[in-house]
């Protein structure tokens, strides 16, 4: 999974563009996992069910890894149960997708 953070519409906190789709980031934040509860799901056994978080503070937004096995990177650095303020371009990947 690649998904790349937008500039937000005029109404929406933020968009993740996955594949040929646009997920607005709602208030609640935007779940990234193998189990069908998330928003994004990635079927692939190198994603942990509940795998990855996108999720709005302060006026901006972050990605969280879930202290997944595998990690979930952000510009190709690793973030294993960390996370890091998304700006505008970043690339999100999860299990090398």
């Amino acid at each position: 999974m690649r998904a790349i953070a937008e500039p937000p519409p005029k109404n929406a906190i933020g968009v993740v563009v996955y594949g040929d789709k646009r997920l607005e980031v709602p208030t609640v934040g935007l779940g990234i996992g193998r189990d069908s509860g998330n928003e994004i799901v990635i079927e692939s056994e190198f994603a942990a069910g509940e795998h990855a978080r996108i999720v709005a503070a302060d006026g901006r937004w972050f990605v969280s890894d879930l202290e997944s096995a595998n990690g979930t990177y952000l510009n190709g650095e690793r973030l294993l149960g960390a996370s890091r303020w998304l700006q505008s371009g970043d690339a999100i990947s999860v299990a090398d997708e």
